[in-house]
């Protein structure tokens, strides 16, 4: 018998007039509850699935270039090398595409970051058809971004258009930017198209939260790039003279190189780190360690060398 039927049981039992009402009302909350601290923004390929959000401008001129760290995952490999090609074409979009009122600038993790990025295979992903997901935790910074490079059900392999406008799509979140509701838009809630450029509406998206933001050119970016550069080499400074002196002090230790190693990729001396994590490897052929720093080394090289197209 349907609520509000003048035989129903919520009109012959007093009680029902005060609990229907909180019924309701916690029914209406408690997504809101559930969410937290945290603001869970996806792309899927689904069509029926949307998800309501939250939006606003986060970042400040002060804050540009934004500092990115790239989490080193072994789902990309050397056989996935595109991958940060393809995350900096779309960073190196959102740069061009605004003016250079938002930029980015690759960081190690010993310098706090603004965004991190995570390639996370099928960890956190919720069902077949999510593509992405961008995290706001409890405090404003880093907001993570994961990118699934996942096929769909019935696909033989994930699409570098797919990956494109995923990356698109959730760096715009990390910005801020909420849904679009047009379809053509890199910024709409679901997409079987995939657009691989932003589109006026996008941008429209972005000026909204930014008009503050201060239009830089190349030279202007490339100076502000050099700048956190600095910054992180002048951090990691400490770290390089330790790890020499354990180096030294304990040259038959694996885990002195491996350090040493690390230390050396984050300031991108990759043949010095290379020759360290091998060391360490003959001296411990099971460091797990250094035998992922060595097989970091070409990914990171590739990334690195890709660092001045994010300043054109």
């Amino acid at each position: 018998m349907p609520l509000g039927h003048p035989n129903s049981q919520a009109k012959r039992d007093p009680k029902w007039r005060i609990e229907l009402p909180l019924l309701i009302w916690l029914l209406a909350v408690m997504p809101a509850l559930s969410a937290g601290d945290s603001d869970n923004r996806r792309i899927s390929g689904s069509p029926h699935k949307t998800q309501p959000l939250l939006s606003g401008a986060c970042w400040r001129a002060s804050d540009m270039p934004l500092k990115l760290w790239i989490q080193p995952d072994p789902v990309v490999g050397d056989s996935k090398s595109h991958y940060h090609a393809i995350l900096f074409s779309a960073l190196r979009e959102w740069t061009q595409a605004t003016g250079g009122r938002v930029s980015f600038m690759p960081v190690p993790i010993v310098c706090t970051p603004d965004l991190c990025i995570n390639w996370s295979g099928l960890k956190g992903r919720n069902d077949e058809w999510e593509c992405g997901l961008t995290k706001w935790g409890n405090y404003d910074r880093p907001i993570w971004i994961y990118v699934y490079p996942k096929p769909f059900p019935g696909e033989a392999s994930v699409s570098e258009g797919r990956l494109r406008c995923v990356s698109l799509h959730e760096i715009g979140h990390a910005l801020g930017l909420g849904h679009s509701a047009n379809p053509a838009d890199v910024m709409f809630a679901t997409s079987t198209v995939f657009p691989q450029h932003l589109t006026a509406g996008d941008l429209k998206l972005f000026d909204e939260l930014y008009p503050h933001l201060p239009k830089r050119n190349a030279t202007e970016l490339r100076q502000k790039q050099s700048a956190v550069r600095a910054f992180v080499d002048d951090q990691l400074k400490q770290d390089l003279t330790e790890g020499k002196t354990k180096v030294s002090d304990s040259p038959h230790n694996a885990d002195a190189h491996a350090g040493l190693a690390d230390t050396l990729c984050k300031l991108g001396q990759f043949d010095e780190a290379e020759a360290h994590y091998k060391k360490a490897l003959k001296l411990d052929p099971k460091d797990q360690s250094a035998s992922f720093g060595l097989r970091s080394i070409p990914i990171q090289r590739q990334m690195w060398s890709l660092v001045p197209e994010l300043a054109k």
